[in-house]
């Protein structure tokens, strides 16, 4: 039996993996997700503070410059919280407080959305029942849902 020792204020390989799981669980959380509609597979962030969406390549580390971002005032963007990518890579984003009074909105943007772009859709207004989104999911025939309702996907018959 073999007994190793490990060095005072090193940490084991076991807690950095340990590590790294709770780093993808709290991207996730705050609103990451990936995607693989088409090409390789990017990872999508949500800054909420600066009502941007930006795209990174997925398995990159480090200080890097997005691939694309969505940010501007033609957006619709404001204080986006989640993200869902639907099977033609369209980009769902839930906003937090857009919307009339601050209720929020989700905004649809094509695959290659990048700047300053307005959403190719927008599911806002007070039938939504939107109330601060911070979640936003696609069933398999790209409708949104959400507890008790179902919002028809407005990209599916074009």
């Amino acid at each position: 039996m073999t007994v190793t020792r490990r060095q005072a204020g090193r940490p084991s390989s076991a807690w950095i993996l340990v590590a790294l799981a709770a780093v993808i669980a709290a991207a996730v959380a705050v609103g990451a997700r990936f995607a693989t509609a088409s090409g390789p597979p990017t990872l999508f962030i949500t800054n909420a503070n600066g009502n941007t969406v930006g795209q990174f390549p997925a398995g990159t580390f480090g200080n890097l410059v997005p691939t694309a971002s969505i940010g501007g005032m033609a957006t619709g963007l404001l204080s986006p919280s989640a993200i869902a990518i639907d099977s033609a890579g369209n980009i769902y984003v839930a906003n937090f407080a857009a919307g009339p009074g601050g209720t929020g909105s989700i905004t649809v943007y094509p695959p290659s959305a990048n700047g300053n772009a307005s959403p190719s859709a927008v599911i806002v207004g007070n039938e939504t029942q939107l109330a601060g989104p911070q979640g936003v999911a696609l069933d398999n025939h790209r409708n949104i849902c959400r507890s008790r309702i179902t919002v028809s996907d407005p990209l599916a018959n074009r």
